[in-house]
């Protein structure tokens, strides 16, 4: 799985909008074209997506998440875990737009 590298790349350069843009793009393809191998690693990705989001806020992240959510959405396991990473990111988002705001 790409995942674990993923992962790596962006918890040491997740300042660097292109890297995150450029990974978040893999993870999304990746996603999209291989759907049922990517669905073990989606509770991993969506709680990476949320912790890296919560960090530096990239577009990127919130394009990810809507990637799984419309991906997994349907999966009955899925649907809480997919709410609250919605919930909880929308909450950062709203946050930081707040702070500047002030």
């Amino acid at each position: 799985s790409i995942y674990p590298q993923i992962q790596l790349g962006l918890e040491a350069h997740s300042t660097d909008p292109k890297i995150v843009e450029k990974s978040c793009r893999v993870m999304k393809h990746c996603i999209r074209c291989v759907p049922d191998e990517c669905q073990g690693i989606m509770q991993q990705w969506g709680a990476c997506l949320l912790d890296r989001f919560s960090a530096h806020q990239h577009s990127s992240f919130v394009y990810a998440l809507e990637v799984l959510i419309v991906q997994y959405y349907e999966e009955p396991a899925a649907k809480g875990m997919l709410g609250e990473l919605f919930h909880r990111m929308t909450s950062v988002g709203l946050q930081t737009l707040s702070r500047m705001a002030a």
